[in-house]
């Protein structure tokens, strides 16, 4: 990578705390992860509805994340590495 922002798009965000996410829906916290990493409206749409099924969160999407069971929140934390590649 040549700038930061390209070496930022190389490297997965996994926080410690996921606090300053708790007040977004799982939805919303995906596309952000999917604007992070500039992945198209076709690719995050297919990613999103295929990963969530693989990780049975698609009924849980709409749901704030403040209110999901922790391993909920560690599936949702994997999308972060996954829209990497």
């Amino acid at each position: 990578a040549t700038t930061p922002i390209e070496a930022k798009k190389n490297i997965g965000l996994v926080p410690d705390s996921p606090d300053m996410f708790l007040k977004l829906k799982g939805i919303e916290y995906l596309n952000f992860i999917a604007d992070v990493y500039d992945v198209s409206t076709e690719g995050r749409v297919k990613e999103i509805k295929e990963l969530s099924q693989k990780f049975e969160i698609e009924n849980v999407l709409n749901n704030k994340i403040l209110y999901k069971k922790k391993i909920m929140l560690y599936k949702i934390n994997s999308f972060n590495i996954i829209f990497l590649y």
